[in-house]
């Protein structure tokens, strides 16, 4: 597969109607496709979010304090190789995050 060509990093951006208990969002700009995502919410320990099967790169999660919890994202490409975001401590519908990194070439 041809990587994207891009030298900047990859993004995430939230999707309208998220709330403490429920957060969606994209992530663009990637390199390579991505595999899977995880997300860490105030330390914790990773946790698989669900690809949105009706959305391309969209990829949702329910819990607890969602939206004002300090949040790292794991993701990993289809050829396996895995980086962690910048921390994001708080997320607002529609904004877009630079998650501080892309994948390697």
């Amino acid at each position: 597969m041809i990587p994207y060509p891009t030298k900047s990093n990859i993004f995430f951006q939230a999707k309208d109607g998220i709330n403490e208990w429920w957060l969606a969002g994209r992530f663009y700009n990637m390199r390579y496709p991505l595999k899977k995502v995880e997300i860490s919410i105030d330390g914790s320990a990773y946790k698989q979010m669900t690809r949105d099967s009706a959305q391309n790169n969209w990829y949702k999660i329910d819990g607890q304090n969602l939206i004002s919890g300090k949040k790292k994202f794991r993701l990993t490409d289809i050829y396996g190789q895995v980086i962690e975001t910048s921390e994001i401590s708080y997320v607002s519908p529609m904004e877009k995050y630079d998650c501080g990194k892309n994948f390697e070439y």
